[in-house]
């Protein structure tokens, strides 16, 4: 039997009909600042789902805690919110830091 090229196409397309939903990916910005969640090592010092350090705060909920707008502000500049804290300076830009805390807003 000779499908043609549509009918391959439709075929194909339709072979993953009955797949099972997978898991919606990260929107772009977030899976960046999951990327640089791991760059800049900030499992040293927190930790997200029982994995990493427990110097800083656990960050697995930490948008049930915070806006994601004050999350950006605190890894930009964390002397400028709360002089004296110990997370240090990490030379973040503006856009990292967005980028960070967009991926720690889907940590709910």
């Amino acid at each position: 039997m000779r499908l043609g090229l549509v009918g391959m196409c439709l075929l194909i397309g339709l072979s993953g009909c009955n797949r099972p939903e997978v898991e919606k990916p990260l929107p772009l910005t977030a899976e960046i600042g999951e990327g640089l969640y791991a760059l800049k090592r900030c499992s040293t010092c927190h930790a997200i789902d029982g994995k990493g350090g427990n110097i800083g705060c656990d960050l697995s909920r930490v948008a049930k805690r915070r806006e994601k707008e004050w999350m950006a502000r605190w890894l930009k500049d964390p002397q400028a919110v709360r002089p004296g804290t110990r997370m240090p300076d990490m030379g973040l830009s503006d856009e990292e830091a967005l980028a960070i805390a967009e991926y720690l807003d889907t940590r709910r």
